[in-house]
């Protein structure tokens, strides 16, 4: 199956990820860390990419990029495999790749998604149980984020950390809460498919942006059976014609998920009770010696007029 080609735009922010091959550990030591960081500080100046936000765990590394040239990045990573591999396997006298295969990544959407992947790279290594807290870990941008940016550090603030607020103290401050918010399990699964699978992630009016700046499938077709089947192409002709009857079956199913009962709570019920007051009186009921007693009359009844009626 052909790889999927990247997203590439410039001033686009990009999320990417790299694993180690086999799931090995990248860094052994805390100066491997260093190396990394540093080699890191010196490709972004040198391809022109704006650190946001990254983390370096056991075996897989997460950066929040935004590259200022469209070949800056594949640059970016390039340097970094490179001599990395050469620092790493010199010093512990191995030979071989680290990684598992090209990095992954992706194009994400400023405005409404670029915070929330500052978060996911961050709170990593909760996630992972390596620490309590992310000021925890000492080999990721938390705690540079949330006490304020270092002048001619590694990182580059973004225009949305900016729009946190008025100033550097107070940004970093409110950037620290957002982390108590947290991710829910959907944003956490929505961004690490995306990046892996190289899809946009972003709105659907930020998706429709990059589709026609690229000119291509930016999120992946909903799944709807064999589109090879001659079922599948009815069913496609006749939404297009508008003649598609829908089961009855399905849509008293929908009605039920639109309308889900609710259980009503304690006072509800004894309210709906009505007074003993209220309360209509019994129908008494029927006799049955008395109903047989009466039908027997009945019968009769019918008897001595069929007879009557003969006679006359």
């Amino acid at each position: 199956m052909a790889r999927l080609a990247r997203f590439v735009l410039p001033e686009h922010p990009q999320h990417i990820i790299l694993k180690g091959i086999n799931k090995m550990s990248l860094f052994v030591e805390d100066e491997d860390f260093q190396h990394y960081l540093k080699l890191l500080q010196v490709g972004c100046e040198k391809h022109a990419c704006a650190l946001h936000a990254y983390v370096l765990l056991p075996s897989e590394i997460h950066l929040l990029l935004t590259p200022s040239t469209e070949q800056g990045i594949s640059k970016l990573m390039q340097m970094l495999g490179r001599y990395y591999v050469q620092h790493f396997n010199k010093k512990y006298d191995r030979s071989g790749t680290l990684w598992e295969g090209r990095y992954r990544g992706t194009l994400v959407d400023p405005a409404n998604y670029l915070l929330k992947v500052y978060r996911f790279i961050e709170s990593a290594p909760v996630r992972l149980d390596l620490v309590e807290k992310p000021d925890d870990y000492s080999w990721s941008s938390y705690s540079e984020n949330a006490s304020g940016l270092a002048p001619d550090g590694l990182l580059t603030v973004h225009k949305e950390y900016l729009a946190l607020s008025d100033n550097a103290q107070q940004q970093a401050m409110v950037y620290a809460l957002l982390f108590k918010a947290g991710l829910s399990e959907a944003e956490v699964k929505l961004i690490s498919n995306s990046s892996l699978k190289g899809w946009v992630l972003g709105s659907a009016e930020y998706q429709a942006e990059v589709a026609a700046l690229t000119q291509r499938q930016v999120a992946p077709k909903p799944k709807g059976g064999d589109r090879r089947s001659e079922k599948y192409r009815e069913s496609v002709k006749a939404k297009q014609q508008g003649t598609l009857k829908t089961d009855p079956n399905v849509v008293a199913e929908q009605e039920l998920v639109k309308q889900p009962d609710v259980e009503p709570s304690i006072e509800v019920l004894v309210a709906s009770v009505p007074d003993a007051d209220t309360l209509p009186e019994p129908a008494a009921e029927p006799d049955p010696k008395l109903e047989s007693k009466q039908t027997k009359a009945q019968q009769r009844k019918a008897e001595l007029d069929e007879v009557q009626g003969s006679l006359f």
